[in-house]
């Protein structure tokens, strides 16, 4: 919650108020928001080098504390050059929580177990979608008491983080390079099909209101109702995927995650009535569940520190698509007047992360010798 939905995407939430508050042009205030990514990407790949000498919890702490440090300055904002720092802070510390925290999890827990804590972790995006949004509902423009909201939320977070979050002690993990990684079954496919997955999420979620309203022809109000049902969806999409995980596989799991973003994406195109509802649930289902079904993946075959380094390395990937899928679709509307081939193109990339899914190994091993014994 604190490192994604509060420290990431809460702004694309109060962007028009920050736009109108401190006076800037719209290009000005996406590039605000470009660097937050920026400091993201540049933090993915700092964690995985930092993963293989230090312990990923005293990462995940580090994090939280810097993204207490981020979004207090958002909440305090006196001109644009605290926001742009705040910015970037907030962005490198996100993925220096990220990034650990389904290693911490899932070494507290039973190897059975793995699914569902990493699961757990991605319902804090939903809570957090959920929660930014009946604030700034709340307060109106006033941008800055919404992170204020959150900087309490964070630092009572922090605190727990710091008091009570230990995972046991293990050898270092391999040098910081893909050689962790590379030991992964089919860790190509896992690195394009998470990077298809950035590509194809940040399309539908970046374009969705877009498509509702301009062409559509639906209310701000009824969007932000429809907009509210994907973040209530994603607080379950987790342990759903996580369940379905240990049932079927993690292969088959992640397989039917990309083919519901696909569907999604098409069925936002058949008009209005149910069919947004339908798409905007299904779509915040695998939201959350492709992560977890990747993240557990990783998880099978890298001890905790190993994990750091190969799962920063794929959120890499994950967010260059990430940034590039907003210049790609914007190109496509101003091209064309219309969203349509935008989400054709979102459920194409989603129908490719499919096949490459499949490349990946059906073997699901649920104890990791290079773990503590528990």
């Amino acid at each position: 919650m604190v490192a994604q939905a509060f420290g990431r995407f809460t702004y694309a939430l109060v962007l028009p108020s920050v736009q109108q508050d401190l006076g800037i042009s719209y290009t000005l205030a996406g590039t605000l928001g470009m660097l937050n990514l920026a400091a993201y990407l540049v933090a993915s790949l700092a964690v995985a080098w930092l993963s293989t000498r230090v312990a990923p919890d005293r990462i995940m702490r580090r994090g939280i504390g810097l993204c207490v440090v981020g979004l207090a300055g958002m909440w305090w904002a006196p001109n644009l050059p605290v926001v742009v720092a705040a910015m970037v802070v907030t962005g490198g510390a996100g993925a220096s929580i990220w990034i650990p925290a389904p290693a911490v999890s899932s070494t507290l827990v039973p190897p059975e177990r793995r699914a569902l804590a990493i699961g757990t972790i991605g319902m804090g995006i939903g809570f957090g979608f959920v929660s930014a949004g009946w604030v700034a509902r709340n307060v109106g423009d006033d941008w800055t008491a919404v992170y204020g909201f959150e900087t309490m939320v964070a630092l009572v977070t922090a605190l727990l983080v710091w008091v009570f979050v230990r995972v046991p002690a293990e050898p270092g993990g391999s040098p910081p390079s893909l050689r962790a990684l590379g030991t992964v079954p089919g860790w190509g496919y896992v690195l394009a099909t998470y990077g298809g997955f950035g590509l194809s999420m940040s399309l539908f979620v970046n374009f969705f209101v877009a498509r509702l309203e301009e062409d559509a022809g639906y209310s701000p109000a009824t969007t932000g109702l429809v907009f509210a049902a994907f973040g209530i969806a994603t607080i379950f999409g987790g342990p759903i995927y996580a369940g379905l995980s240990n049932r079927i596989g993690r292969r088959a799991a992640m397989q039917i995650g990309f083919t519901s973003m696909a569907a999604a994406s098409l069925i936002l195109l058949i008009g209005t009535g149910i069919w947004p509802w339908l798409a905007a649930v299904v779509f915040g289902l695998a939201f959350a569940g492709v992560p977890t079904n990747t993240a557990t993946y990783l998880r099978d075959y890298l001890s905790a520190r190993e994990f750091g380094s190969g799962f920063g390395v794929i959120t890499l990937a994950f967010g260059v698509g990430q940034l590039l899928a907003p210049q790609i679709g914007g190109w496509i509307a101003d091209a064309l007047g219309s969203f349509t081939v935008v989400f054709f193109l979102a459920a194409l990339v989603a129908m490719f992360a499919v096949v490459g899914s499949g490349r990946l190994s059906g073997a699901r091993p649920l104890v990791d010798p290079r773990s503590p014994s528990r």
